[in-house]
């Protein structure tokens, strides 16, 4: 009876030995390395823009039901806060341009005004120095607006 027991044990030596000629030698390598390996894996994801993509914003709704809105809620807070933000900007931007230019021309008149009055007064250098100097500032800013 030892006989026959040793016999199956034979064929399935056989059986294993076939097997593994019929492997490429590149197969028993990666068996054996990927029996051998162990670690862990790490991953990653990202997004860009102001909601996440929606495989993970049906994710945060499985976890925390109610998030979803919670997310869209401070998306459209926040929509609105920038909106507003950039209409004060604006405003307080079209205010100083017109301050500045309201200021430049109050300026101007006074130069003209002072060098008229020295002028008829018998001043010849003092007004031409005036409104030489205005006048080429006032050309000057003309100029670096339409450059901008």
């Amino acid at each position: 009876m030892k006989h026959e027991q040793n016999k199956p044990n034979n064929s399935d030596d056989e059986k294993k030995e076939s097997e593994e000629e019929s492997e490429s030698p590149n197969q028993k390598l990666q068996d054996k390395t990927d029996s051998s390996k162990s670690g862990i894996l790490i991953g990653s994801a990202s997004f860009q823009g102001p909601l996440p993509p929606p495989g993970m914003y049906r994710g945060y709704e499985d976890v925390l039901p109610g998030s979803a809105d919670r997310i869209l809620t401070i998306f459209e807070k926040e929509q609105n806060h920038r909106i507003n933000w950039e209409n004060e900007s604006l405003k307080v931007s079209a205010n100083e341009a017109k301050r500045g230019q309201l200021f430049g021309f109050i300026i101007a008149m006074f130069c003209i005004s002072i060098s008229a009055f020295l002028a008829y007064g018998g001043q010849r250098l003092v007004p031409s120095i005036l409104i030489g100097a205005g006048a080429s500032t006032l050309v000057w800013q003309f100029i670096q607006k339409k450059g901008k």
